[in-house]
């Protein structure tokens, strides 16, 4: 498949933080054809490994399999479910949503709230509090709370759509999208010898403290680190930390990312005309590279980012060509290194 059928493909499943199992499940299947090696912690991280023949040190990439979502908070005794937040759900965007339930099974719903038409003129104009929205099942109480319990996670349901202009609008892209770019980069590693055993994860709970990266990444010991996650695509209400769609990935830059490292990436980059941007980080990243920098006695570690609009909502979207361009220039930098050690050399 390319890149854009693995983005919907990998959107579409669920896996919430702290129940990606399933979808781990399914991105196994995903690398298992591209590896010597490929296996499932006790984190449900998916850890695929190419072998080297005359392996000089081990490079890792990481790139996280969960999603934001919900979780069972309370069912009322009419059977509507109440929920929290899980892993920064932008709850503005919740109104009305479908959603699939995980609980013994996997049950639909949809997110309700008192019609506008019973509304005070006041509460008109207020936004509505995640407190005030419930999921409605079509079950009783007694049904329901035969199926789903407290703290089972909730997912928004999919919605993949195809804009102009190459664009895919979906949930999940933060951070499923990256593990589409792995792929990728597999499949254009085919037949490559590399100087260096390359260990590709797909690490889970990112989104409530990055538990999954600090186990794969103790666990992995790498020489090297490259994270892939998202930044944010310019839109008409954006400020400042965005950058424009279409025009390829962005680095990061700052004291969370290895200087040495970054200009090898960038010299490879430029070797073969690959776009970038810079993205400016004056504290540490929000991300699994500031776990894995910090890992043992210290990893050098990269960070590349996609341009991503709507984080946090169902409809995340993405630029194909970015997506694509971010795995070729991963792909570039692995096939520049002739020894890993001259890497961090600056």
């Amino acid at each position: 498949m390319g890149i854009s059928e693995n983005i919907e493909l990998l959107s579409n499943l669920h896996g919430a933080t702290g129940d990606e199992y399933p979808a781990a499940v399914e991105v196994k299947k995903l690398f298992d054809p591209l590896c010597d090696e490929c296996s499932i912690d006790k984190m449900y991280n998916v850890i695929g490994i190419k072998r080297s023949k005359n392996p000089q040190g081990k490079l890792m990439i990481d790139a996280h399999i969960d999603e934001v979502g919900l979780m069972v908070a309370d069912i009322d005794e009419n059977g509507f479910i109440f929920f929290e937040t899980l892993g920064g759900l932008d709850s503005r965007t919740l109104l009305a949503q479908e959603v699939v339930i995980h609980g013994r099974r996997d049950i639909p719903g949809i997110i309700g709230i008192m019609p506008v038409h019973v509304l005070s003129s006041e509460e008109k104009d207020k936004p509505i509090p995640r407190n005030k929205m419930y999921i409605d099942t079509g079950y009783s109480a007694d049904e329901i709370k035969k199926i789903v319990r407290l703290s089972d996670t909730i997912t928004l349901k999919n919605k993949t759509l195809h804009l102009l202009g190459g664009r895919i609008s979906t949930k999940a892209q933060d951070d499923r999208t990256s593990v589409a770019v792995i792929v990728s980069v597999l499949e254009q590693l085919k037949g490559v010898e590399l100087p260096f055993d390359l260990y590709v994860v797909a690490s889970t709970q990112e989104e409530e403290g990055h538990g999954g990266a600090i186990v794969a990444t103790y666990d992995i010991e790498p020489d090297l680190a490259i994270a892939i996650d998202v930044c944010h695509g310019k839109s008409p209400d954006a400020s400042d930390g965005v950058f424009p769609m279409g025009v390829g990935t962005v680095l990061a830059k700052g004291p969370n990312i290895h200087p040495g490292m970054l200009r090898a990436v960038t010299d490879a980059m430029d070797k073969v005309g690959i776009s970038y941007s810079f993205n400016i980080h004056n504290i540490r990243t929000g991300t699994n590279a500031a776990i894995t920098q910090i890992s043992r006695c210290g990893i050098p570690s990269v960070l590349f980012a996609l341009p991503l609009r709507y984080m946090h909502t169902c409809i995340e979207t993405v630029d194909v060509a970015d997506v694509q361009a971010t795995a070729d220039g991963i792909t570039a930098f692995l096939k520049s290194i002739e020894k890993v050690g001259d890497v961090i050399c600056y």
